[in-house]
C-alpha cells in the first residue's frame, strides 16, 4: 500500500507539472493571439481616421479636389469620411469663386488703366484744346465704365455666394426696360431692336436679372453685332415637343 501510495503521488505530481506547463504554454499563445488580433482589429477599425488624417495634412489651395471616398460599411467613421468630403468639395467652390472674380476683375480693369495710360501719354507736353476737351470726355467714359465695371464685378461677388433671398421676377418687364434702356444706342448704331414679350416669371433676384438683361444680353447683342443688324429679344416658356 505504501508503495501503491507513493508511485500514486508520483504520478499525480508529474501529471500536475505537465498540466502546468501545458497551460501555460497555451496561455502564452493565446495572449500572443489576442494581442495580435487586437493589434490588426484596432489597425482595422482606425484605418479611416488616419486615412483621414492624412489627407487634412496634405491638403492645400491646389489639390482640394481630393476626396477621401471611403470604402466602408456603413457607420459613424464612414459618415465622418463623407462629411469631410461634403467640406472640401465646398471649399473648393469658394477658393474658385475667388479665383474667378480676382481673374474677372483683372481682366475688367485692364482696359480702363490702359486708356488712362494713353491719356496721360496724351496730355504730355502742350496739347491744343481740342485734344484736351477729347481725352477729358474719353476719360469721362472711361469713368462712367469703371463705375459700372465695379457694380458688376460687386453683384457677380454676390452671385458666387448664393442667392440669399428669391422673389418672383416678371422677366417680360425686364426684358422691355433693357430694350428701352438701349434704345437710343442701337439706332446711333443702326441697330433694329424688336421685342417678343411673352408673360414669364421666375424666382430669383431682381437686381442680378436686371443687371443680366441690359448690361450683359442686350448690350452685347447692340454693341458687339454687325453694321445695320438686328437684334431680337424673346422672352416665354419654352414650347414641349
Amino acid at each position: 500500500m505504501a508503495i501503491t501510495r507513493t508511485l500514486s503521488d508520483a504520478a499525480e505530481s508529474a501529471a500536475l507539472e505537465r498540466l502546468l506547463t501545458v497551460s501555460l504554454i497555451v496561455l502564452a499563445a493565446y495572449a500572443v493571439l489576442s494581442v495580435g488580433l487586437a493589434w490588426w482589429m484596432a489597425g482595422r477599425v482606425l484605418r479611416p481616421v488616419a486615412v483621414i488624417t492624412d489627407t487634412a495634412r496634405r491638403l492645400s489651395g491646389e489639390n482640394l479636389h481630393e476626396r477621401i471616398a471611403l470604402d466602408a460599411p456603413a457607420g459613424e467613421l464612414k459618415r465622418l469620411a463623407d462629411t469631410f468630403d461634403g467640406m472640401l468639395g465646398r471649399m473648393e467652390r469658394l477658393v474658385s469663386a475667388q479665383q474667378r472674380f480676382a481673374a474677372n476683375a483683372a481682366h475688367e480693369l485692364r482696359t480702363p488703366v490702359a486708356v488712362r495710360r494713353s491719356a496721360e501719354i496724351g496730355l504730355a507736353g502742350d496739347p491744343g484744346p481740342e485734344r484736351v476737351a477729347r481725352i477729358r470726355e474719353k476719360l469721362i467714359e472711361v469713368a462712367d465704365a469703371s463705375e459700372q465695371t465695379i457694380e458688376g464685378l460687386l453683384l457677380l461677388a454676390s452671385c458666387d455666394q448664393g442667392l440669399l433671398e428669391r422673389r418672383p421676377v416678371a422677366v417680360h418687364e425686364v426684358a422691355a426696360g433693357a430694350v428701352d434702356a438701349l434704345a437710343a444706342e442701337a439706332a446711333e448704331r443702326g441697330i433694329t431692336v424688336s421685342l417678343d414679350a411673352r408673360p414669364l416669371t421666375v424666382r430669383g433676384d431682381a437686381v442680378l436679372l436686371d443687371r443680366l438683361a441690359p448690361a450683359n444680353l442686350v448690350a452685347n447683342a447692340v454693341r458687339h453685332n454687325v453694321p445695320d443688324g438686328r437684334v431680337e429679344v424673346r422672352t416665354g416658356r419654352k414650347a414641349s415637343r
